[in-house]
């Protein structure tokens, strides 16, 4: 992923230079523990790079990303952080039932270097990691609390300009390969679409950076997509063959 550091803020180039790769070590992570907690002081646009990026590195598969890489995991919320932490999870788990052998030589003549075998413990990291892979689980929910109104479309089809104003009720995250701020809704009025009717659709904040779920605000703009294929209400992730994206809406939230 490339990034133009110089259109960044001086707290993101401290962030990116604390996470690199190649500089991590050179503060022993003393640098990255800091970057860490600063992470949500970052406006959304660079949370959203930092992010982006981070899914890259953990794409990488890694033996070892350190507390402080897990903490930008939890504090971001993303569930498409899931699946590579819970195979991190897993190399963790490996790595702490092999033993690391250490060769230490003896400064007596004639006495052998004696060979230590070293256990290594990763019982920190392996609770913390469980934890957020529970926490993003639960992220990924909600309770039917969370409505909105669709009031206004700026195009889309006949039969969706007549059902508005038009309530519905978010089930559930599903994030995208670009996002993590896909959610499924059902709308309390079956829609028609090609003689078929549809219950379901798929809602995503219209501007990068915004937070559909944290906004309390009216007039929010919403990307609308209609679910086509309701095998999409078993997936974890989104499948966009499975929705048609027809219009951006303009919404209060309910509650």
């Amino acid at each position: 992923m490339k990034i133009d550091l110089n259109s960044c803020s001086k707290e993101f180039r401290i962030f990116y230079e604390a996470f690199a790769f190649e500089t991590y070590g050179k503060s022993m992570g003393r640098a990255a523990e800091h970057a860490a907690v600063d992470f949500q002081k970052l406006n959304p646009n660079e949370q959203h790079i930092g992010i982006e990026w981070f899914l890259e590195l953990f794409k990488e598969e890694k033996d070892y990303y350190a507390i402080p890489y897990l903490q930008v995991v939890e504090y971001s919320s993303d569930i498409r952080f899931l699946p590579y932490l819970k195979n991190y999870y897993k190399i963790l788990k490996r790595r702490s039932r092999k033993y690391i052998i250490h060769r230490m030589d003896s400064e007596m003549v004639g006495v052998p270097a004696a060979l230590i075998h070293i256990k290594p413990n990763f019982n920190t990291e392996l609770s913390y990691c469980k934890k957020i892979i529970k926490l993003l689980k639960h992220s990924n929910k909600t309770d039917g609390s969370i409505k909105f109104v669709l009031k206004f479309a700026d195009t889309g089809p006949d039969d969706l300009q007549s059902k508005l104003p038009m309530n519905i009720i978010v089930i559930r995250r599903i994030p995208g390969s670009d996002t993590n701020d896909y959610w499924l809704a059902k709308t309390d009025k079956p829609i028609v679409l090609d003689g078929k009717q549809i219950q379901y659709l798929i809602i995503g904040a219209r501007f990068a950076g915004e937070s559909l779920i944290n906004s309390n605000k009216k007039n929010i703009g919403l990307n609308i997509a209609y679910v086509i294929d309701e095998s999409i209400l078993n997936d974890d992730f989104l499948d966009f063959k499975k929705a048609k994206f027809i219009a951006i809406c303009l919404a209060d939230r309910l509650s």
